[in-house]
This record gives C-alpha cells, structure tokens and sequence, in this order.
C-alpha cells in the first residue's frame, strides 16, 4: 500500500478546518497550520457569535459534516433597525442562525476540531505562514487565513480594507438571538448576537470607520435593546477586491473569505466558509468539478459587488440567490 499523499492547510478556522476533515476522510495525510496557539483564532476577537443565513441539512449533507450542534435558529427573534426605527419583520425571510466563534468548547471551531482529530488531521499551532513560506508551499495548498491581510500581500492579490470594533459582555445562556442596525453607521452596518451566554456586537465598515459612528452605535443598542457594554476593542481585515478566486498562481487554493466565498450585501460568512472547504477539499482530487462548483455557488458575487458600488444594492438577505442551491 503507497504512502499517503499529504496537504498543507493554513488556517484553523470553519473553512480550513473543513477542508482538512473532508481530505482526511478521503485518506490523505493532512497538516493544518495555524499561527495562533490555539483553535479559534485571534484571542482578542473572540469569543464570539455571528449570524449567518443557513439551510441546515442540506448544507450538512453537502459538506459531509452535521454541524446542527453548534447553530440556534434566530429567524424569529431578530429585530432590524433603521434610521432609529425598527422595521416591522416578524421573520427573517430566508431564515438566520447564530453560532459561536472561538476557543471555548461550545463553539464551531472546538467542535470542527474535535472532528478533525478524530479522522487523523494533525495540527501546528502557534507557526505563523510566512512569506518565504508560500515560496516553498506545495502545490495544492489549501489556503484558509480569513481577514488577516498578511496574505492578499504575499500572493499580491488586491483586497478592500475593512476597519470596526467589537465587544462582547454576558448574556442569559439559554437565550439566543439577533439583531442588525443600519443608518448613521458608516458604509456598513452592526449587529448584535447572543448565544452560549455571549452578547457580542461587532461595528465595521469598508475603508475607515470614525469614532462617531461608534458612539452612535453604542446609543442606538441602549435605546432599542437596552444594553450597555465595556471593552470595545478596534479591529482592521480585508476581503478579495476582484471578487472570488479559488485556484491563485495555478497552484494554491483559496478557501473562505480569501477565496471570495462572502455574500455581498451584509457580508455573511460563516455558511461560505462551511460551503467553500468543502469545495477546497475537492479542488484537490477533481480540480474541473470544484471549479465548477466553486462558480456554481458564486456566480451572483461579481454582479452583486457592481450593483454595491453603484448604490443599486438594496438592503435584503440576499444569500439565496448566492448559494441556496444546494
């Protein structure tokens, strides 16, 4: 019996973790670089919760991973406001779920890791992927590092800049929810999630975002929702400018946000991410059927970002027209 054939993953975080279960599964020797010390990424990101437009078990059954565990539906109990009134929404038409971020053990990366062990995959933390590292990567290296700008620069690959500011505080446990605030708050939006005892609000905008913007955040949660949190922390990431890429140089693939794999009206992307390793994982045995799918699922994205710039986006939970095809 021949030696397994080996991947390197970089990146630990829902779409490289992903990727490394689906190839491992499929018998390869998988290696999962990450530069933090740890499983969830940047410590001083998380924890956290995010919501994201899911269809449950068709994605699972898609990526071969039933991830149900980690998500609440939230489809009925998520307010929007707008311009300091609330919209009358009883329902977020295509449904929403929240999921945990992190390290602790109740949040979709600990449980994709617990996974991904299970089936072989091994990991190296606290090794950071360098430049000279790409120089040297293999070819079909799977590449998964999110936001962090470091790697739109080794692979000169044009990115957008985005800049906003989060912070989270305790919440009842057993409750889960969502909300999304837009108007006065720069190019973009905030929200709120709770889950697992999280309340964590995130405010972010294309380019810079000024300290104003916050402070009218900030006025607008205790108005509607009553809440006040500490700790805001300022935070800078980028996203792919030219739309979505999933094989650069005809040698490394891109997964998650690197690759592109964000819905583009309210930049969702954890269902992306889930989706997108999956289809890094199959870029490496059938490359023709990834790419395939890979567009089949991002089709929308280029046209969307048009329309955004033009100011033809109106606001709506677009995803479905992205990938609900599954």
């Amino acid at each position: 019996m021949g030696k397994a054939e080996e991947v390197l993953v970089v990146g630990a975080g829902p779409a490289g973790l992903v990727a490394s279960i689906v190839l491992a599964r499929e018998g390869f020797l998988v290696t999962v670089m990450e530069k933090e010390a740890q499983v969830g990424g940047n410590p001083d990101w998380h924890p956290s919760a995010h919501a994201t437009p899911l269809k449950g078990p068709e994605t699972w059954e898609y990526i071969g991973i039933d991830c149900s565990p980690c998500f609440r539906d939230v489809s009925e109990k998520c307010d929007v406001f707008m311009n300091q009134n609330k919209l009358n929404l009883s329902r977020v038409p295509q449904g929403l779920w929240v999921c945990e971020r992190g390290s602790r053990e109740s949040s979709l990366d600990s449980y994709l890791f617990r996974i991904a062990l299970a089936a072989g995959v091994r990991f190296q933390f606290g090794r950071a992927f360098l430049a000279e590292d790409l120089q040297q990567a293999p070819a079909k290296t799977v590449l998964a590092t999110g936001l962090t700008p470091g790697m739109y620069s080794f692979l000169d690959k044009p990115s957008s800049r985005y800049a906003g500011y989060h912070a989270f505080s305790d919440h009842p446990r057993d409750d889960a929810r969502a909300s999304i605030y837009f108007g006065g708050l720069g190019k973009e939006y905030g929200y709120t999630s709770a889950l697992n005892g999280i309340w964590y609000v995130l405010l972010f905008s294309r380019g810079e975002l000024p300290a104003e913007n916050l402070d009218y955040f900030r006025g607008m949660m205790e108005k509607f929702e009553g809440k006040h949190v500490a700790g805001w922390r300022q935070f800078f990431g980028a996203t792919p400018k030219l739309g979505p890429e999933l094989i650069c140089r005809d040698r490394f693939i891109l997964s998650g946000t690197l690759a592109g794999f964000i819905e583009t009206n309210l930049g969702f992307g954890i269902t992306g991410a889930l989706i997108s390793g999956k289809i890094a994982a199959l870029a490496v045995t059938d490359p023709k059927q990834a790419q395939a799918e890979f567009e089949g699922f991002t089709a929308g994205i280029k046209q969307r970002i048009a329309e955004k710039k033009k100011g033809q986006a109106g606001i709506a939970f677009q995803m479905g027209k992205i990938w609900f095809k599954i």
